[in-house]
């Protein structure tokens, strides 16, 4: 398998200590407002399950990729690629909650692209897919969106900026 494929279990272990913390509020053993503001930034990333989601990163910056193995380690699993083309077996292959795709990409298709393609298949028609790019003029987000991205987000691909994507895309 790919070298960067990633699978950890780390995230059941934030969420058994989330639980453990709640636990702790309810005992009384801590004051209530000391658990609560731990309980509160502890969770926050937790209310959507992101140990059982699974995703795509299309991408061709190694840096940008190891970055993003970093700061989705809670994922079930993540699966890179360096151009559309390399992805199109996955896709065909294996199932992802979410995609996240670079828009300038090497090869023959670039984001956009490669979002018309991914678009075209049953499986995906409703999955989330998420634009990338280091490079921003104004109007950009806006003009992803209305091309068919469920979001645009400005690297490096950070937790927090991802997560809130994700929580406004699902929720």
């Amino acid at each position: 398998e790919d070298e960067l494929n990633l699978k950890t279990d780390d995230a059941a272990v934030e969420t058994d200590t989330v639980s453990g913390m709640q636990q702790v509020e309810q005992s009384g053993s801590q004051t209530e407002q000391e658990t609560s503001e731990k309980v509160a930034v502890k969770s926050a990333p937790m209310d959507i399950d992101f140990s059982q989601l699974s995703c795509l990163y299309v991408e061709d910056q190694i840096d940008s990729q190891i970055l993003f193995k970093v700061q989705m380690k809670e994922l079930k699993s993540m699966e890179f690629v360096t151009n559309f083309e390399d992805a199109i077996p996955l896709l065909n292959t294996k199932s992802f909650n979410f995609i996240v795709m670079d828009i300038n990409l090497p090869g023959e298709y670039n984001g956009l692209d490669a979002l018309h393609m991914i678009r075209k298949m049953p499986v995906y028609q409703d999955v989330p897919v998420i634009a990338v790019s280091a490079y921003v003029l104004p109007g950009d987000r806006e003009n992803f969106i209305a091309a068919g991205f469920n979001d645009f987000i400005t690297k490096p691909v950070l937790q927090d900026k991802l997560y809130d994507s994700l929580r406004k895309i699902i929720q």
